[in-house]
Parts: structure tokens; sequence; C-alpha cells
């Protein structure tokens, strides 16, 4: 919709400024997680019951990443990124977790499920973003 809403206006779409906020956390993620010597395993993973933004191996242990996105504006507060993964989104997270062991045979591997957050500033697309990781940010049962 964004792409239709600019291209009425006449403004061309491309470029890092223009660039969809959940690609480029995602892009930012992964090198994040490479940097820390993660081994990225797959990406943007459909299941029936959602999608698990990155698979990657932290040594022996299987980690699904989900990454979440956003502008931050000084001038304006929100919640930070990584509160959008409230009660709904954690099972969902389990269930594609689940899924994926079944399908891949995971059963005898450690796994986890860790959130990156990624804030980018709108004031400045060329300002390096700012990236938390919370590793095994959700667990089952809690």
């Amino acid at each position: 919709m964004l792409r239709r809403v600019l291209a009425m206006l006449g403004v061309k779409w491309g470029g890092a400024a223009f660039e969809p906020v959940g690609q480029r956390g995602e892009d930012a993620a992964a090198a994040f997680l490479k940097g820390k010597g993660y081994t990225l395993l797959d990406r943007n993973v459909r299941v029936p019951m959602g999608e698990a933004d990155i698979i990657a191996r932290d040594g022996e242990v299987i980690v699904l990443v989900e990454v979440k996105a956003r502008l931050v504006d000084p001038c304006r507060p929100r919640p930070k990124a990584e509160a959008q993964v409230g009660a709904f989104k954690q099972r969902k997270l389990l269930s594609i977790m689940e899924h994926l062991t079944r399908a891949n045979g995971w059963q005898p591997v450690k796994k986890r499920i860790d959130v990156v957050a990624v804030e980018f500033d709108a004031g400045d697309p060329s300002a390096a973003p700012v990236v938390r990781h919370l590793v095994n940010a959700v667990k089952r049962n809690q």
C-alpha cells in the first residue's frame, strides 16, 4: 500500500531510506547475529501457523529468531520494539518451533527462541540502527 501511495505522489521507490522497515530490520538482525558468530540457516521460513524470521545455529543450539523493527522518533517516545512480542505472539513462536522441530527431526537438539529488536532513527536514515538481542526470550509456560 505504501508503494502505491508513494507512486501516486510521484515518489520513486528505492534505496535504503525507502526499503520497508521490517526488511531492513531483518537484514540488520542477520548481520548482527553473524557478527556474534551465529550460523544463519534460513530466513523467512513459512509454516502453516506463521513465519520464522531467522533460523540460526548458536554452537549446538538451533535458534528461532523473531525480529522486531521500528522507526524511532525521540520527540515521540513509544514502547521498545521487543515489547510487541506479547503472550499471543509467544504462543505462536512456540508453535512454529514445535512444527519446525517435527519437520526437521530436531527433537534431540537443544533449541531456543530469541528476539532481536532493531530501532532505526526516523530523523536520520543513514544512522546505524540500535540492536538489542534478548537470548531465550520466549520459553514454554511463561
